[in-house]
């Protein structure tokens, strides 16, 4: 059995801050805010601006540290005690994924994710990534429901410090190396063959457009190369890991990354 596991839908652009309150009120007007102080300033004053011209009512709470099981039930309690209707989470990896988790469990939540990095495929994967305290990885969870929107402004973005964007690149080139084996493997697997493929034009993107889009970013500049690639960080990286069928197919670089979180001397 083959199943793609992804958001509803996808909106990418630049200054799109400015007008998340008339994405979000299409869904909520009565919304709790998760992200981190660095986020959120990120896409401030003009999304909370935007969310007032809106008419939408919000309660914020920042995530402190890891994307822990601590943290996931915390925000949990938090949503269901404010009645909020839905989650919008504003930030890298670590924020996104545990308002995934959290929101998987909450079956009247609306869940947005609006990404401020480019760092990984976190606001499209269909599974959120658990650590302990001390940033070593636990598990990578499978999640019972995806969000209803991913937003993505390049502003913020090319404002982001490089090494995010370059961390992206890495990450996505990743899974065509880690998936190629399997296909080869089992040439008659069309989800296999789906993986490969995304996970390929995300490849050549990188190899046709990726320095020009370090450059820009690196330059803080909104170009098409920068805006091609954040699109195959997050989105086609994203959809390599949204379909599945009955084999599974870890990823080995992935693996030695997850065990080498465990080592103290790697955590800044």
């Amino acid at each position: 059995m083959l199943a793609i596991t992804s958001p509803r839908a996808y909106a990418h652009e630049a200054g799109l801050r400015i007008r998340a309150g008339q994405f979000i009120k299409t869904y909520a007007t009565h919304i709790r805010i998760f992200t981190s102080p660095q986020a959120w300033q990120a896409v401030n004053p003009e999304l909370s601006q935007s969310l007032e011209e809106n008419g939408i009512r919000w309660q914020l709470d920042y995530l402190e540290g890891e994307c822990t099981e601590q943290a996931i039930a915390s925000l949990k309690h938090h949503i269901a005690q404010q009645g909020a209707e839905l989650l919008l989470a504003i930030g890298g990896g670590r924020v996104l994924d545990a308002a995934k988790a959290a929101a998987s469990q909450l079956p009247t939540v609306t869940l947005v994710n609006f990404a401020t990095q480019a760092a990984t495929c976190a606001a499209w994967s269909p599974i959120a990534i658990i650590y302990n305290e001390q940033g070593g990885h636990l598990r990578s969870q499978p999640l019972g429901k995806m969000p209803e929107l991913v937003l993505v402004d390049s502003e913020v973005i090319a404002r982001s410090d490089v090494r995010y964007l370059k961390a992206g690149i890495v990450d996505a080139l990743a899974k065509y190396y880690e998936f190629r084996p399997y296909q080869q493997h089992n040439p008659d697997d069309l989800a296999l063959d789906l993986k490969v493929m995304t996970a390929r034009q995300a490849l050549d993107t990188f190899r046709q457009q990726g320095d020009a889009a370090i450059l820009a970013c690196q330059q803080q500049r909104v170009t098409p190369e920068l805006v091609r690639v954040i699109d195959a960080t997050i989105v086609l990286a994203g959809l390599a890991n949204s379909v599945r069928d009955l084999l599974p197919t870890p990823g080995f670089a992935h693996a030695i990354h997850n065990r080498l979180t465990h080592l103290p001397e790697l955590h800044h």
